[in-house]
Formats: C-alpha cells, structure tokens, sequence
C-alpha cells in the first residue's frame, strides 16, 4: 500500500490539473467569443462612423465651392468668383485625420490658407459655415460682427448673400457697418439709458421699405 500511495497521489493531482486545465481552456473560449463579439462590435460602429462621416462631408464638399463662388461674386456683368474645395488626409478613417479646406479669392492666384488676408479667411470661413447650414439646417446663424475684417466690397457681397438666401432660413447679425445691416427685415439697437442706469432695446422693422 505504501508503494501505491504515490500513484495515487499523482493520479489526483493529474484529475485537479485536468480539471483545472478544463476550466481554463472554458475561460478562454469564453474570453475568445467576447473577444470576437466586441471586434464585430467595434468593426460595425466604425463603418457606421465612416458612413455617416463621408455622406456629412460628401454633401459640404459638392455645396461649399457653390457657396463662396456666390458669396464672392461681384455685382458687375464681368465679374470673377473664387473657388474653394475641401480634401480629406485619410481616406480610410477620414474621421482620425484632418480636413484640408482651400480657397482662392477672385482674381488671385492658389496660396496657402494661412498666407491670406483677414477678410479673405473671413469670407473662406463663412462659405464653409453656410454651406454646413445648408446640409444640416438650424433654426437661425447667430454672425456676430464677422464683418469686422472685411472691406466695403467684401460687406456688400456678405449682405447681397444673406438677403439672397436669408429665405432658406434666419439671420442673426450683429453688425456696426450700416452697409451690412441695411439690408436687413428688422434693426434691433441696444443703447445707455443714462436716467434709468439700464439699457433700453429699440426696434425698426425695415419690410416696409424696399431693400
């Protein structure tokens, strides 16, 4: 007996160890379903992400170039527009790279965003928020003093623009430049009322006059 005692005592440590074995490999398989579950997972939010991404960029990228070439117009018969378009740095996850957005002012040749005027990034930048609008519309744009970089040439097309499309949806525009605001259906003045130690709002309505 003496001497089977060591077999016995080999054969249940072999019984735990297949049994431990058996729990593990189960442990395992269940951590390799998981494993798998959650790439599927993950394989179906990126390609819903990509999707989404690209219908959003696909639709501002066939409207901005429309956008600022009529927002850059001129009122003359032989007027230039500028040009503008948007590209993407990884057309695979475009979502983790950036947007690269180009715009040439009229009569001006390609440069670098960033070798262009205040008021020319003004107008670039403005074309690519109206065209977002148009993709995905809100109830009213809040533009508060976006005029401040521009010159008279340039006020006037911002104004022309916002009278054109201002039917597509409102126009909130904080301004100082009568050339802007003019055009306008409602003025809205916030003034000192020096007696009562308040500010007072007074208010025009312009529709009854021809813009």
């Amino acid at each position: 007996m003496e001497q089977l005692m060591p077999l016995v005592t080999v054969a249940t440590q072999l019984v735990s160890s297949e049994t431990q074995l058996g729990e593990r490999m189960s442990t395992l398989a269940e951590a390799k379903e998981r494993a798998r579950a959650a790439h599927a997972a993950f394989a179906h939010v990126k390609e819903q992400r990509t999707e989404r991404f690209m219908t959003a960029f696909e639709k501002i990228q066939s409207r901005v170039n429309a956008v600022y070439q009529e927002l850059t117009l001129g009122p003359q018969i032989n007027a230039v527009h500028g040009v503008c378009y948007l590209t993407l740095e990884d057309r695979e996850e475009p979502y983790l790279g950036g947007t690269n957005y180009h715009a040439t002012p009229p009569l001006k040749r390609f440069m670098p965003m960033e070798s262009l005027s205040g008021g020319e990034k003004t107008m670039a930048a403005l074309a690519l928020l109206f065209a977002i609008h148009t993709v995905s519309s809100t109830p009213f744009i809040i533009l508060d003093e976006v005029d401040a970089a521009l010159d008279a040439v340039n006020v006037e097309k911002l104004a022309r623009y916002l009278r054109t499309n201002c039917v597509h949806g409102q126009y909130i525009v904080i301004s100082l430049k009568d050339a802007l605001y003019h055009l306008s259906d409602v003025l809205v003045g916030v003034v000192k009322d020096k007696d009562q130690q308040s500010s007072r709002v007074l208010m025009m309505d312009l529709c009854d006059y021809t813009h």
